[in-house]
Formats: C-alpha cells, structure tokens, sequence
C-alpha cells in the first residue's frame, strides 16, 4: 500500500552522496570504484552527479572515462552509454533513472585482459599500457580531417604494433581525434563487407560488436573529445585486428554493371532476402545498384524494411543503425560501397530469421561429401 507491493520487482532508489561534493572528486570516485566492480557505489556516484546540476557533457565524458579504462564486454558498454546519451539529448534534459542503470555496465562485465586472445600470442594489453602513457602528451581535441579510407587501410594491417604506433602517429601529424575514429569505424565495416561466406553463421556476431563499438566510440568522441575516451578508438582498432581471420580468403566486393531500374533492382534484393544466406548475392544487388547511380537513400529504405519485417534481433538492429550513421558521414564512392555492403550482407546472414542456423548444417554436409567449403570467384 502506498509505496507498492514488495512483490513488484521496482529497486529502491539510492540516496546521493553530499551534494556538496566537487564533481572532479566524484569523477575520480567513479572510476576508483568501477575499477574495483563496486556496483552499489558507482550507482550512488552517478545518482549525485545527476542531483548537483552536472551537465550531461560532463556526466558522459567521466562514463566514458571510466568504460575506456578497459574494453569491456566486446563494446557493449560504451555502445549501450552512447545511445543513452543520444536519447537523453533528444529528450533535451538529463533522466536520472537512466544515468544510473548505467552503472553496472561499468562493473559487471568482461574486461579484455581477462580474455586469453589480448593477451596471447601477443601481449595487446601490453602494448596499449605502453602506449596509453605518452598519450596525454600527443592528444588534441581538434586538427586536420584524415581521409577515412587511409585510416582504415592501416587499421587493416596484421601487425598490431604498427596499429597502436600508427593511430598515435596521426595525432602527432595533427589529425582530427573524430576523424581517426571514422576511419577505424570503416575499417571495422570492411570486416563485415569482406566476410568469407564459408565461415560460420555466429562468426558474423564477432564483426558486428567490432563494427558497433568502433561506431559507439565514433559518435562519442563527437560528445566527449578527450584523451581518455580516444583510448576506445584503440580498443576497436585491436578488435578489428583480432578479426581478421574472418577475412581468410575475403569476399571480393564485386565492381557492379549498370542494368535494371531501380525498382527491379529493389525488388531482387528483398527477395534474396527470403532465401537463406544469400550474403554474396546481395553484395552483387547492391553494386549493380550503386553501379547505375540510383538514390542511395531508397536503398537504405529497403534494408530498414529488410530488417524490420523479420524477427530481428538486437544486432541485426544494431549493425543497421551503426551502418546507416557511418554512411552519413563518408563522402568517397568506394567507402560508402563498403558500408552498404557490409549492411546488406550481414542482413542476408541473418534472414529469414526462422531459418538462418541452416549454414551450419550446410557446411557439415559439404565437409561429409568432401566438397570445397569456399571457392573464390572472379567478379
């Protein structure tokens, strides 16, 4: 009665600390106690910043500075804190219960030197340390736009200290942080448009998350230019590194030829969308439709229906939104190609949904009769 039932699963709200205290104390504190898994108390940390007048600029930049210390959860973290964020500004107001549902983002999950494949055969937590220490000397908020694709094709390298070195080095020539980071978000892209079809349908999940994170943190730094959140576009960037054999042998992006209206060329691709791992065939829809010149906008629109006519799940969700936000702001012809494909084909990978595990099943049987798993073919 009154306060409601207790068998109502609502949590009591916790109290804030002093309201008088600093918010570069309590900033500090968050960190300190996400650090060490407190949840309770970042809980109440997060409560007294939204109680004292803290700006949602500030509250995101001491989130973030807090999720970067690790890469945690394959990027969920920081992808969940963005779209909080974004809601947030379009409601034009901070929401309490919203900021505080953040904090076990921070303390409960995976952090990446907890997972054997940072670690070995090469120590990526180790050259990150050695690289996050100088990082504070070189790092500016603002600078020259670096060309997306050159970013990305260094990110793309299997050397994973000439990564690390490389991102540090286009802040020393004076690049924009924001730029950087979109340049690893295409990367991360190609990793999806460049998927071998032969490799297993929950391989694409690890693409996804790459590619989500690298948009997550992308958007971010628009929000929150500091060094420490750039600590996240290394972070995708090693993902991205990590992923590479999903590339082995890559999909060629075929080149398209112009031919059929845009209308037939729509309907095609809805329809490959209703037979099961049609992921290179779609790549194939899509050049011929980049190919002839028509709207890019329209086909954007047919894979929004793609996606929301099935019974999607949060990534097939995911990668859409990420997609579409990265195409936005890609200006050559061959980038936003990667993007458009990386969409469709993921799509593809998951559609019809009711009947997408069949991948498995096919490779089994191919591997039975001792048939080729994958051929390359000439486009």
């Amino acid at each position: 009665a009154g306060g409601g039932s207790p068998l109502h699963g609502s949590r009591p709200p916790l109290q804030p600390l002093g309201l008088e205290a600093e918010f570069r104390r309590l900033r500090g504190w968050l960190r300190r106690f996400a650090e060490v898994r407190d949840t309770q108390a970042v809980e109440r940390i997060l409560v007294t910043m939204s109680r004292t007048g803290s700006d949602l600029t500030q509250v995101y930049e001491a989130l973030l500075a807090a999720a970067t210390d690790h890469y945690l959860s394959d990027g969920h973290a920081v992808d969940f804190m963005n779209k909080a964020f974004e809601f947030m500004e379009k409601l034009g107001e901070p929401k309490e219960g919203i900021i505080r549902g953040l904090a076990r983002l921070l303390t409960e999950g995976e952090r990446y030197e907890e997972d054997h494949e940072w670690r070995h055969p090469v120590d990526l937590v180790a050259l990150l340390e050695d690289e996050f220490r100088e990082l504070p000397e070189v790092y500016r908020s603002e600078g020259e736009p670096a060309e997306p694709g050159m970013v990305a094709q260094a990110v793309l390298s299997e050397d994973p200290k000439a990564i690390v070195k490389g991102l540090t080095r286009l802040l020393e020539k004076g690049y924009s942080p924001t730029s950087i980071s979109r340049g690893v978000a295409l990367a991360a892209a190609a990793r999806a448009a460049l998927f071998g079809s032969s490799n297993e349908v929950s391989d694409w999940i690890r693409v996804v998350h790459a590619f989500s994170y690298a948009n997550a943190i992308h958007q971010s730094l628009k929000r929150a230019p500091t060094w420490e959140a750039f600590r996240g576009v290394y972070h995708a960037a090693l993902r991205v590194y990590l992923d590479r054999f999903l590339n082995v042998p890559p999909f060629r992006l075929p080149r398209g030829s112009p031919g059929g209206s845009k209308r037939e060329l729509i309907e095609a691709l809805l329809e490959a969308f209703d037979r099961s791992y049609s992921v290179d065939e779609v790549a194939g829809i899509v050049a011929d439709y980049l190919a002839n010149g028509y709207e890019e906008e329209d086909l954007v629109k047919a894979l929004c229906h793609a996606v929301l006519r099935e019974d999607a799940d949060f990534h097939m969700v995911q990668m859409l939104e990420a997609g579409v936000k990265l195409l936005g702001e890609l200006e050559m012809e061959e980038d936003r190609k990667t993007v458009l494909v990386a969409v469709a084909r993921y799509t593809a990978s998951q559609t019809p949904t009711q009947r997408r595990l069949l991948q498995t099943a096919v490779i089994a049987e191919k591997l039975v009769r001792g048939e080729e798993v994958h051929t390359i073919k000439d486009v």
